[in-house]
């Protein structure tokens, strides 16, 4: 079951009831003007009221988990802190695809008609994007954790799910011929026992990070960006549109425009966002989405069995989400 509401966040999650969502799982404004939308710049991720709605609408325990850039995160974080949550970690996503959005020195140059300086070849205002943090926060709870479990169903993570892959550990740590209990060792049952994979870490790799730490056998989970099929899906009725892109040009500019029917510049992939989900709600749950943009979290959701509330206030992109979260859900089923 999912549920699509248009309009500002703050004024829509004041008819939520209090403690009555069990995860938040959301990928908010960065607030940098991304591809000049005006959305990603009026300082909505900054606002203490809205994250204050956020807490007041979660259960007791319950987590929410928030994207951000890397270069503006820490407001966004800071924030959901002062609004009441408990910061208990902080994701990243890394992938290998981004584009330098910065300037090309040389380009620059050319562009004023004078000769690049020796001293400035080869240099660039920034560097390329490689990675998302994701605020892991936590509404507060005063019982002990198992109290709340009890009580209210959310305060402690899935892991088990959200292992990564399949291992065999042969010899469980010791400690004066004893055998020590930790982590991963804890579903060993003895020499040679099959676990259900490493306890994830909080870093999220997609290929090309992948492939270089391939041999290091880290807890890392998988995920590359969003395809152009996972990003269509569902969406053959709806009329063409056009979403800016970066070119991949030596100066990183922005170039021309995409033929797409999901015109939302920043979509998440499906995986990703079902592990979050899967990770910080419990079974059955109710997620919210505050910024659901083209409805990726909302499609996660129900993909696993979770009830959805979304809320965007771009009617275009609502209508993007209400086509995929429909027909991922009938492809589940």
């Amino acid at each position: 079951m999912y549920n699509l509401h248009l309009g500002d966040s703050k004024k829509i999650l004041k008819t939520i009831p209090s403690n009555s969502i069990d995860s938040i799982v959301t990928d908010p404004p960065y607030e940098i003007g991304f591809m000049g939308k005006r959305w990603d710049s009026t300082g909505i991720a900054y606002d203490m009221e809205l994250w204050r709605e956020c807490l007041r609408v979660l259960k007791p325990g319950g987590y929410c988990a928030a994207f951000g850039a890397t270069k503006s995160y820490h407001r966004m974080a800071v924030a959901v802190e002062d609004a009441g949550f408990e910061i208990r970690d902080t994701l990243f996503w890394l992938y290998g695809s981004g584009f330098p959005k910065g300037k090309n020195i040389d380009t620059a140059c050319q562009q004023r008609g004078i000769a690049t300086p020796e001293a400035f070849k080869g240099y660039w205002s920034t560097l390329k994007p490689c990675t998302e943090p994701i605020v892991l926060a936590q509404k507060p709870f005063k019982r002990s954790i198992l109290d709340n479990l009890l009580l209210y169903g959310v305060g402690a993570m899935n892991i088990d799910e959200c292992r990564i892959g399949d291992e065999v550990r042969f010899n469980p740590p010791t400690h004066k011929g004893k055998t020590v209990a930790m982590g991963d060792y804890s579903h060993c049952n003895g020499q040679g026992s099959t676990v259900k994979g490493r306890y994830p870490g909080n870093v999220i790799m997609s290929d090309e990070v992948l492939q270089t730490l391939a041999k290091t056998q880290q807890p890392y989970f998988y995920c590359p960006k969003a395809t152009k099929t996972e990003r269509e899906f569902g969406l053959d009725t709806l009329a063409d549109g056009t979403r800016q892109c970066y070119n991949g040009a030596k100066d990183g500019a922005i170039g021309g425009k995409k033929i797409s029917k999901n015109i939302h510049p920043t979509v998440k992939p499906l995986e990703l966002m079902q592990w979050l989900c899967r990770l910080i709600t419990p079974k059955n749950g109710i997620i919210l989405d505050p910024f659901c943009g083209s409805g990726s979290t909302g499609i996660a959701a129900v993909t696993q069995g979770y009830s959805f509330e979304g809320v965007d206030m771009s009617a275009e992109y609502l209508a993007i989400a209400d086509a995929r979260i429909t027909a991922w859900q009938n492809k589940a089923i």
